[in-house]
């Protein structure tokens, strides 16, 4: 493998010193390794860890891959608490090789329920550097595929720090990731739906151009939002902005940069990098934290667009120094000067741009002047790679916001450029069109300067009306972004009121505690009429959805609670509650459902469970459970199983599921992946491979429900 153009572009750019070239060469030829990160509370963390080390490491006995004996999963030295795993073979032979099939089994349906996060080790450093905490309020403005937005609902849900408050239903911040492309937005709301958070929801917008999210004032003390509360503009305590790039850093993994890298795709990205990052940071909190990231080695995707808006915002941002975080992580420094190189290698001076494209090369390309280096503090920035601890190439740079951006006229932005170099001040007739041009190119369009409340000339500052603050006479209906015409196509949220029957009927049934809020329930139509579903939703997602539902194209939000069941024709069904439990929303909601509906099984009968499809009540032994069965009247019920103290099950953790009890049977209510898990967990992966073959088992598992 090889391009001569990209190694001697990389070589004249000086990204690493010479003696260490060779190793970097060598590593980047080499097949990136399969990592993946156990994920959760810490207690079914570290279960699911000694399950995998006493169940799986022997697996890797013996096995070999280009003639290479292959060590079992290594910790990733430097992610927290020894939950990041290393395997030194890449994905797509451990997905075809025979050898490796019940590790694969494993990875694949132990991510599908949430307990694992298959992800490349250099994508797990953005969230880990912005410090999230559960009372936070989050951005992910370029989320898709969602692997670090996984990270941050792990941040939000940390019951270690959210503390013992028992009173606290769900943490008190919240998350908002969103994508550009519809069909990633998509993929993204299934990587972070298993997280089962009401915490999060799902946009999808053009980042550099996201619309403001209005809110009123009852969102910071937890209050129902309303029409005639005083509303302002949501700012972000954390911002990730981990841009579209060249991914050259991703080369192991995506062998087609070989052939297709030209430094033309960099020169076409870093108006579009500065703008998503101009966007993030206006978004962001004063004394909130961003992190601005790309797998793209060149400095014109990264530095470049770090020195752009330190240029423009030097005196209400700054680079964090982040070199005491990640000990273990081995990481060079930003690059404080770099050259401006052609397609055919040659380089390109900053007082020769007048005779090239303007469009296409602004002067934001070229590197800081001495004054600007001293200033900047690039070396702040922390670069990636490869060679240093068998991962990708990456870049990671992590801003503070000091205090408000300025609002800069395009007069103030052209003169802080013009102090680039010195020796342009000569120049500055000449630079007029440039200047314009890049002053055109950062800034927010117009359509989206009208609803950030900022001047037409305005180039994304934080200008405000009383603090952010909207006048209560806004006609929201009036205030329209730039994708107004695709919201048509986009998820209807309605929220049922208190006294919706259905909700009454439920609460009834299940004898749902008045501490849970039954005003936050939410169906996905136009006519806000629980049909098959029914989510739950934050109430501070609540205040966002309500006041931003005509200008902002939300795809996903919520855990399903509830859905609806359809009784055959010939039963009667008039006593019976047709919504049942969704396994999504059990944990959620258990704590507050009253004992009628609630059972409590062995293992033994949690056995007869997973090994009988609509098991007979009959079936089970005389005892506590058979008795509540037969008592019970029709509808959802809620089983808790008691594992941790059986010698045999592999995982021993307390297991609490949804059951559907009819007129002479029981029925697990899992998908047909979360039972597989279990099952896996149960059994062990030797064990039940031999004697439960995958195939027939996803035939015969059934949601179908009896009556």
């Amino acid at each position: 493998m090889k391009n001569e153009k990209m190694e001697n572009y990389y070589r004249q750019q000086g990204i690493i010193d010479e003696d260490e070239w060779d190793a970097f060469m060598e590593s980047i030829r080499q097949s990136l390794p399969t990592t993946f990160r156990i994920i959760g509370s810490e207690k079914n963390a570290l279960c699911i860890k000694k399950y995998l080390e006493d169940e799986y490491f022997a697996l890797f006995k013996g096995l070999k891959h280009e003639d290479k004996e292959i060590d079992p999963p290594s910790v990733i030295p430097w992610y927290p608490k020894e939950l990041g795993y290393s395997v030194d073979v890449p994905k797509t032979v451990i997905r075809k090789n025979k050898a490796f099939k019940k590790f694969q089994d494993w990875l694949f349906y132990e991510t599908e329920s949430g307990n694992i996060s298959r992800q490349e080790a250099v994508s797990m450093i953005p969230p880990l550097l912005l410090d999230v905490e559960p009372y936070h309020s989050i951005i992910d403005l370029c989320a898709a595929p969602g692997s670090k937005t996984a990270q941050f609902l792990e941040a939000i849900h940390d019951k270690k720090r959210l503390g013992t408050d028992s009173s606290e239903i769900y943490p008190k911040g919240f998350l908002i990731a969103n994508d550009v492309d519809s069909k990633r937005a998509y993929m993204l709301v299934h990587q972070i739906k298993r997280f089962n958070s009401p915490c999060m929801i799902v946009t999808n917008h053009d980042a550099s151009k996201l619309p403001n999210f209005y809110v009123d004032d009852g969102i910071d003390n937890d209050l129902e939002p309303s029409k005639t509360a005083r509303k302002y503009i949501l700012k972000f305590d954390r911002v990730l902005a981990d841009v579209p790039c060249t991914g050259d850093g991703a080369i192991r993994k995506n062998l087609n940069i070989w052939k297709d890298w030209d430094v033309r795709q960099a020169f076409g990205l870093h108006t579009t990098q500065v703008n998503i990052l101009i966007r993030g940071l206006q978004l962001l909190k004063v004394n909130g934290r961003l992190v601005y990231s790309t797998c793209s080695l060149n400095p014109i995707e990264n530095e470049a667009v770090v020195s752009a808006v330190l240029r423009i915002y030097g005196n209400s941002i700054k680079l964090v120094d982040v070199s005491d975080r990640l000990p273990e992580l081995k990481r060079k420094k930003g690059m404080n000067t770099w050259k401006v190189i052609d397609s055919n290698g040659e380089i390109i001076e900053f007082d020769e741009r007048f005779s090239l494209d303007q469009k296409k090369m602004p002067r934001s390309l070229w590197p800081p002047s001495e004054e600007e280096i001293n200033k900047f503090c690039l070396d702040r920035c922390l670069r990636i790679y490869p060679h240093l601890q068998n991962t990708g190439g990456f870049f990671v740079a992590v801003f503070e916001k000091i205090e408000k951006l300025i609002d800069m006229s395009r007069k103030d932005v052209e003169e802080g450029l013009k102090k680039q170099h010195k020796r342009d001040q000569d120049d500055l007739g000449n630079d007029a069109t440039l200047e314009n041009d890049l002053s055109k190119k950062v800034k927010i369009d117009a359509s989206f300067t009208n609803e950030t409340l900022q001047s037409e000339n305005s180039l994304g500052g934080d200008k405000d009306l009383q603090n952010n603050t909207i006048t209560n006479s806004l006609n929201f209906s009036e205030v329209q972004n730039k994708d107004s015409k695709t919201l048509k196509n986009c998820e209807h949220f309605k929220f049922l009121s208190d006294d919706c029957e259905e909700i009454k009927n439920i609460k009834a049934f299940y004898n749902i505690s008045n501490s849970f809020p039954s005003s936050q329930y939410v169906v996905r139509n136009v006519n806000a009429i629980p049909t098959h579903f029914i989510y739950f939703l934050s109430k501070k997602i609540k205040n966002i959805l309500y006041h931003n539902e005509d200008r902002i194209k939300f795809v996903h939000g919520g855990v399903k609670m509830f859905t609806k069941h359809e009784f055959p024709r010939n039963s009667s069904s008039e006593d019976i509650c047709k919504w049942r439990i969704q396994n999504e929303g059990v944990k959620l909601l258990f704590p507050f459902l009253g004992p009628e509906r609630v059972i409590y099984a062995s293992f033994n009968e949690l056995e007869i469970f997973l090994n009988h499809d609509y098991p007979k009540i009959d079936m089970f032994p005389e005892g506590k459970l058979k008795t509540s069965l037969e008592k019970l009247s029709l509808g959802c019920i809620i089983m808790v199983v008691d594992m941790e103290n059986e010698e045999s099950v592999k995982v021993k953790l307390n297991v609490t599921l949804p059951i559907w009890k009819s007129n002479v049977s029981a029925n697990l209510m899992l998908s047909k992946k979360d039972r597989m898990v279990l099952m896996m967990r149960v059994y062990g992966s030797s064990h039940y491979f031999e004697d439960h073959p995958k195939d027939d088992l996803l035939l015969n598992t059934s949601n179908n429900i009896q009556v």
